[in-house]
């Protein structure tokens, strides 16, 4: 399948630039303000409004790949991305390094 550019963008692939880190090693997020580790969100602005709380209930995969551990907490939308399209869908921030 050859890969359609759309506006000089690649639709298939993921672009990323560097940015520097907050004095805490966390990241800024598109609100603006430093990404909280396990409590941050990336949603779609679209439909979503940045500082919204949402409460989040999933299984998580425990990386071991034997099995998953739930995971259920209030997060706020304090970012987005391009690939976060509809009303289920946002990523979780776990923090920048170890």
């Amino acid at each position: 399948m050859k890969p359609r550019m759309f506006g000089g963008r690649n639709r298939l692939a993921v672009f990323f630039r560097i940015v520097g880190l907050t004095e805490e090693g966390e990241a800024i997020g598109a609100q603006g303000i430093p990404l909280s580790a396990g409590r941050s969100i990336a949603v779609d602005r679209a439909l979503h409004v940045y500082g919204t709380p949402f409460f989040i209930e999933a299984e998580l995969p425990t990386g071991n790949g034997r099995g998953s551990t739930p995971f259920r907490r209030t997060m706020i939308a304090q970012d987005t991305g391009s690939a976060i399209v509809g009303p289920a869908r946002a990523d979780l921030y776990f923090g920048a390094g170890r």
